[in-house]
């Protein structure tokens, strides 16, 4: 696994497959994700991400008009941030957060205990696998 922030290209084909990764199988599902398939997705994203291209796993805290503050998870990779689930804070209950990350590193075995559910995580793993492997740039690193 590299120490280099990803390459551009691959940035975009994990965007890719994790679009067409995410379902009621692989995170909670409300109607929230018909309008944005990465809401409820962030934790077992962070993991997949983590396990496939390295790095550590980063949390912030982001304001929630129904639950205060919500904690939210994402990557860093070779220096890099990467949050390939930060599209589910545009809406209006999340109006409150201007995108400032407070960057608190996070051990990955806090991030399992507080998912607390190996079948969203498995279903993640397996569905990114198989999508990622369909696209041009998935040998690129």
């Amino acid at each position: 696994m590299s120490l280099e922030p990803l390459k551009p290209e691959v940035e975009e084909a994990i965007k890719q497959a994790l679009n067409k990764s995410w379902s009621e199988r692989t995170g909670i599902w409300t109607s929230e994700n018909y309008q944005c398939r990465s809401a409820n997705q962030c934790m077992q994203t962070s993991l997949v991400i983590r396990e496939k291209f390295g790095g550590h796993i980063l949390k912030t805290e982001v304001p929630s008009t129904s639950n205060g503050k919500i904690p939210h998870y994402y990557n860093f990779i070779g220096g890099q941030r990467y949050d390939f689930t930060v599209d589910q804070f545009s809406g209006p209950e999340h109006a409150g957060w201007k995108g400032t990350y407070e960057d608190e590193r996070v051990d990955v075995d806090v991030v399992e205990q507080r998912l607390n559910n190996d079948a969203y995580l498995q279903a993640l793993y397996s569905a990114f696998d198989r999508e990622y492997k369909k696209l041009p740039n998935s040998d690129i690193t």
